[in-house]
C-alpha cells in the first residue's frame, strides 16, 4: 500500500510583495521543493488571484481573501488562516512570516529572517513595529523554527529564550540564474542606463537599515580627489525614512528585473552592503554568485555569509569603508582575487540543500 503524500500548507503571501527577502526565500525554498522533497504536496494559501505556483511544484492555489496591510494581517492570521487549514487537510502550516496563528490546527514551522526591529526598533514605522512584535509573540507556539543564519539562531535564544534545539539553520541561496555575464553585455547595461565604467553597487529597498548615509558618505571622501569620480548605483525601491543625499555621482534605479541584476552585479567593480543588520544578506551572496567583490558591514549575518571571500568593515567606521572601497576599486590584482572568491563562496549555498532541511523538518512535526 502506497503511503498518503505530505501536505504543507503554506503561508503564500510573500508571492504577491514586491521583490524583498522573504519573497526571495519563499520562491527559491519552493522552487526547490520538486527536486527536494517530491514526497510533499503543497497548498499555497494566498489573499487574492493571480498567484500561480511555482513551475514543477505539486500545489494547489487557495484564495483566502484578506489585507495586506500590516495593522490588518492579524486579523487574516487569526480568524482566516485558521479556518483554511482545516479545509485544506494540511498536516502542517509553513509560515514564512514567522507568525503562528492562535489556535492552529496544525503544527508550524516558523521562519524568522532576522530581529531587526528588536535590536533597531527606532528604524522601522510604528505599524511594522507592532506587527513583527506580534510575529515575535506567536513564535514561542511554533513546533519548530527555521533562521537564514547561525547569527538570527543565536539573537533568538539571546532576545526570544527559544531553546536551541527548536531552531535550525537553513541559509538563503543565489538562483541559478545569478553567474558572470559576459563583459559586452554589462557594457550595453551601462549605455542603456547611463552609467560610468566604474561603479559601486548597493541593492535593497532604500531604509534606514541599510545605512546609506554612511556609504555616501565614504564614497565623498573616496571621490573628493578624483577627477574622474567612482559612481554609486543605488538599485532598490524608495521605503522609509530620510531620502538619500543626491550626489552627481550618484544614480538610483528602480523597478531592476533580475537579467539586468546580474549584469549590475558583473559590472560592478565593489558590491556594497554597509547594513546595520542583516539576518542573512541575500543581495551579497547574488553578487558574489555573479563574481563581484563584495564589502560588507561587521553586522548580523553578514561576515557569516562572506566568510574569507569579502571585506568585513565596522557599520560606523567611515575611514575604515573608504579605506576598504579604495583598496579594492584602485587594485586590479586585489578585485581580481576576491572575484575568485566570491564565486567559490557562492558555491557553498544551494536552495535544493535548504529546501531538504525545510521538508524534513516538515515530514518531522506532521500531525
Amino acid at each position: 500500500m502506497t503511503a498518503r503524500k505530505i501536505r504543507v500548507a503554506v503561508d503564500a503571501r510573500p508571492l504577491v510583495e514586491p521583490p524583498n527577502g522573504i519573497r526571495r526565500w519563499l520562491e527559491g525554498i519552493l522552487g526547490a521543493m520538486p527536486e527536494a522533497a517530491p514526497d510533499i504536496e503543497w497548498v499555497l494559501l494566498v489573499p487574492h488571484e493571480g498567484i500561480a505556483a511555482p513551475e514543477g511544484l505539486q500545489a494547489r492555489v487557495v484564495i483566502v481573501p484578506g489585507s495586506m496591510r500590516s495593522l490588518l494581517r492579524p486579523v487574516w492570521e487569526t480568524f482566516r488562516l485558521p479556518g483554511a487549514l482545516r479545509c485544506s487537510g494540511a498536516d502542517a502550516l509553513l509560515s514564512p512570516y514567522g507568525m503562528v496563528p492562535v489556535r492552529c490546527p496544525v503544527p508550524t514551522v516558523s521562519v524568522v529572517h532576522d530581529l531587526t526591529f528588536l535590536k533597531w526598533p527606532q528604524l522601522l514605522p510604528l505599524h511594522y513595529r507592532l506587527y513583527w512584535r506580534w510575529m515575535a509573540w506567536t513564535v514561542s507556539r511554533a513546533a519548530a523554527v527555521v533562521v537564514p543564519s547561525k547569527a538570527t539562531q543565536r539573537e533568538l535564544i539571546d532576545r526570544l529564550g527559544l531553546s536551541e534545539d527548536r531552531i535550525t539553520v537553513s541559509p538563503y541561496a543565489a538562483d541559478g540564474v545569478f553567474k558572470p555575464a559576459p563583459p559586452g553585455r554589462v557594457d550595453r547595461l551601462q549605455r542603456r542606463f547611463g552609467l560610468p565604467e566604474r561603479f559601486v553597487l548597493a541593492v535593497g529597498t532604500l531604509e534606514p537599515r541599510k545605512n546609506l548615509g554612511l556609504l555616501i558618505a565614504a564614497m565623498d571622501r573616496m571621490n573628493a580627489d578624483r577627477e574622474n569620480p567612482v559612481a554609486l548605483v543605488l538599485v532598490g525601491r524608495r521605503g522609509w525614512g530620510d531620502a538619500v543625499a543626491d550626489r552627481p555621482w550618484l544614480y538610483h534605479v528602480e523597478g531592476v528585473e533580475d537579467q539586468d541584476l546580474i549584469l549590475l552585479y558583473s559590472g560592478a567593480a565593489v558590491f556594497a552592503m554597509p547594513s546595520l543588520d542583516e539576518g542573512f544578506g541575500l543581495p551579497v551572496l547574488e553578487a558574489m554568485a555573479c563574481g563581484a567583490p563584495v564589502v560588507v558591514a561587521q553586522a548580523g549575518a553578514l561576515p557569516e555569509v562572506v566568510g574569507t571571500a569579502g571585506l568585513v568593515v565596522p557599520f560606523e567606521d567611515v575611514e575604515g569603508w573608504v579605506e576598504a572601497l579604495s583598496r579594492v576599486v584602485s587594485d586590479a590584482g586585489i578585485a581580481d582575487d576576491m572575484r575568485k572568491k566570491s564565486l567559490e563562496r557562492a558555491q557553498d549555498f544551494s536552495w535544493t540543500d535548504s529546501a531538504r532541511t525545510v521538508a524534513g523538518i516538515l515530514r518531522g512535526i506532521k500531525r
